[in-house]
């Protein structure tokens, strides 16, 4: 386990290794045990990270479906790589030898059908204790998923992309959220602490990393941070706004700039076409890396990490170098 991550709670389970029926089910017994007084609970469920592997019937629910139609086959990348690669189904990822990417794509669409579902007996659960109207549930994810952008498959390592960055975010509250409310504006991780903090009317220092967004579904406001900025391993950073990201890659000292109203695939780097607006983002990015720099990068060669955590994390695919 990471060394911390339990700090806070009274009761802390490691579940990563079972399904999401067997997780929803310690924590419906736990609601019903505890119900009667204020809780927190953080569930992560596992199920969409390699190897895909759905139960029945949620594993051939959406294979040969028309929404992935590829029809391409792929070779399996060798047990001994550690790094992200282009145009490969991963070690950790192939089943039985199948090479052909709609399969995997149809497996991991069965996870999340999967999970959708044990989510949902959660709220009922919620709602058939009379929790539902002073609850507040948050559903979200830490990273996204590659499925053949840029030629990377089923991974989340490697550059910064918004197949990666991007990721739901579903704040539920019948009390005090206004129902069916989409925010078109771009919000961050980060934003979700001090959002929690101001629903539940919770003083905080003005110091804090993130900017609440309470406002922004409660309809008193039209505007928020217009900078997102992410750090990924090797070190590798990026700096997001509604019209343009900026990557730069620590290792090889690269930049990519797009401009995502009109590449949203990333695909053209226009850091040479467009040098007034790559020197004021670079600088904004550069300094942001040096005032964070502590908290998102580990020296060479040290980590507070075991080495059954880093083998661990290298299998869900969060390490991807040797």
């Amino acid at each position: 386990m990471i060394n911390g991550i339990n700090r806070g709670f009274e009761t802390f389970t490691v579940n990563g290794d079972i399904g999401a029926d067997k997780l929803t089910g310690i924590l419906l017994k736990w609601l019903e045990s505890n119900n009667k007084r204020k809780f927190f609970v953080w569930a992560h469920y596992f199920d969409t990270h390699s190897p895909y592997s759905p139960p029945k019937p949620y594993d051939t629910l959406y294979i040969a479906d028309s929404f992935n139609n590829h029809d391409k086959n792929l070779p399996i990348d060798s047990k001994d790589n550690t790094r992200t690669s282009r145009n490969v189904i991963p070690y950790n990822v192939a089943e039985n030898g199948i090479t052909n990417v709609d399969y995997y794509i149809s497996q991991y669409d069965g996870e999340i059908r999967f999970i959708d579902e044990q989510i949902s007996l959660l709220l009922y659960k919620l709602k058939q204790l009379g929790l539902s109207r002073n609850t507040v549930v948050i559903i979200t994810a830490d990273h996204g998923e590659s499925l053949g952008e840029h030629d990377i498959y089923f991974q989340h390592g490697g550059i910064p992309y918004d197949n990666i960055l991007l990721v739901p975010l579903i704040f539920k509250c019948d009390n005090l959220i206004p129902k069916s409310i989409k925010i078109e504006q771009q919000v961050s991780s980060v934003d979700i602490f001090p959002t929690i903090l101001d629903i539940l009317k919770i003083k905080y220092r003005s110091d804090i990393r993130g900017k609440s967004f309470l406002d922004l579904m409660q309809g008193k406001a039209k505007s928020h941070t217009n900078r997102a900025f992410s750090n990924s391993q090797s070190p590798m950073y990026s700096m997001r706004t509604k019209k343009w990201k900026l990557i730069f890659l620590d290792n090889s000292r690269e930049y990519y700039l797009f401009d995502l109203e009109n590449d949203k695939a990333e695909l053209n780097n226009i850091k040479d076409a467009r040098k007034e607006e790559f020197n004021i983002f670079s600088k904004e990015l550069n300094e942001w890396i040096e005032k964070n720099r502590s908290m998102v990068y580990f020296p060479e060669g040290k980590s507070f990490l075991d080495k059954e955590v880093l083998e661990k994390l290298k299998s869900l695919g969060y390490l991807q170098w040797g």
